[in-house]
């Protein structure tokens, strides 16, 4: 199924939360799109920021199908196995040993995605923050 917030005339609604909204950080997105009144914030961008989150129609097309969507697809009897980001030597080589095979996965073999050093404000996230994404995203994480 094809998100709603794509078309091609339009493009991606991705102008609409980085530049329109000025959600420049994931601090900014939860602290002025996700708390109800923020001052700085329009109630239009607040809505595109909840919608997105939530896995709206009209949201971002790689935000639209939420674990939810991939949660309905697995029998219930699934095994399911997670690669953690930050683990992802040792828990690649644990799933290759579970499944039969060579645990000779190593550092030199992880592909680069965010090559850049990041910035603290990038990373940063308010205790206001943390806890509106997690109040939006409690069907998510739990």
């Amino acid at each position: 199924k094809q998100a709603k917030g794509w078309s091609r005339d339009k493009g991606f609604k991705d102008k609409e939360i980085y530049v329109d909204c000025a959600f420049f950080s994931l601090n900014d997105f939860a602290e002025r799109g996700l708390v109800k009144g923020s001052h700085n914030t329009t109630k239009e961008c607040q809505s595109i920021a909840k919608e997105a989150l939530l896995g709206g129609e009209n949201s971002l097309v790689h935000w639209y199908y939420n674990y939810q969507f991939y949660y309905e697809l697995v029998s219930p009897n699934a095994n399911i196995v997670v690669i953690r980001n930050e683990h992802i030597v040792d828990d690649w080589n644990s799933v290759e040993t579970l499944l039969g095979g060579d645990a000779d996965f190593t550092k030199e073999m992880v592909p680069v995605n965010n090559a850049h050093e990041k910035k603290p404000e990038e990373v940063y996230l308010s205790d206001t923050a943390k806890v509106v994404l997690c109040e939006t995203l409690c069907n998510e994480i739990q």
